[in-house]
């Protein structure tokens, strides 16, 4: 075992406390650069640990959701493949999901633009 690479280690697991930062309004932006700029082998390392065979219960989370779309910007081809098989059945939620906040949004707006208390 080499101590300086690492080499002949396992893999490391996920960390909890990168699993709760998926979810925390303020280190998720932290979260998203790191996806964004990380080298190819670390981000392949944390499209693994962290998001691969969570997605369809992430991308409905109202903040874990950025840090994945962020992510889905950097996947390579078989990653693209997977998530889209993963989220095969959750793109309505999706989608339901914003149409409503969107709806929630333009209410609020409407409301304001007329006087009103919400």
């Amino acid at each position: 075992m080499c101590p300086v690479t690492g080499a002949g280690q396992p893999p490391p697991g996920p960390s909890d406390y990168l699993q709760t930062l998926l979810r925390d309004i303020t280190s998720s932006h932290l979260l998203e650069t790191i996806f964004a700029r990380s080298p190819p082998d670390a981000f392949n390392s944390l499209w693994s640990l962290y998001l691969k065979d969570k997605l369809s219960r992430l991308s409905v989370h109202p903040i874990a959701n950025f840090v994945v779309a962020k992510a889905l910007e950097r996947v390579d081809e078989m990653q693209l493949l997977d998530a889209c098989r993963e989220l095969k059945h959750v793109w309505p939620n999706v989608i339901g999901e914003t149409l409503f906040h969107c709806f929630l949004i333009g209410v609020y707006v409407q409301q304001l633009l007329l006087g009103q208390e919400c």
